[in-house]
């Protein structure tokens, strides 16, 4: 596997593109296949831009019964 200039961004041997990366505790893990560089960057951007509104709507979330039930069976 070749990096590439972005950190976690790899050329397969075939030479498509893999995205594997750990973005704010989660993981973000997409073939993305024979795309550019820059399209592949782009797909990176919006994974980590999905996951920081994620991470915003749930830091302001009601607990769910199943939230509640998992702390409460711990």
């Amino acid at each position: 596997m070749a990096k590439t200039r972005t950190l976690g961004i790899t050329v397969l041997a075939d030479g498509r593109l893999f995205i594997d990366k750990r973005y704010l505790g989660v993981r973000i893990g997409l073939r993305v296949g024979a795309i550019t560089q820059e399209q592949a960057e782009e797909r990176l951007r919006v994974e980590m831009a999905r996951i920081e509104y994620e991470q915003e709507r749930k830091a302001h979330a009601r607990p769910t019964f199943a939230d509640c039930a998992a702390r409460y069976m711990a």
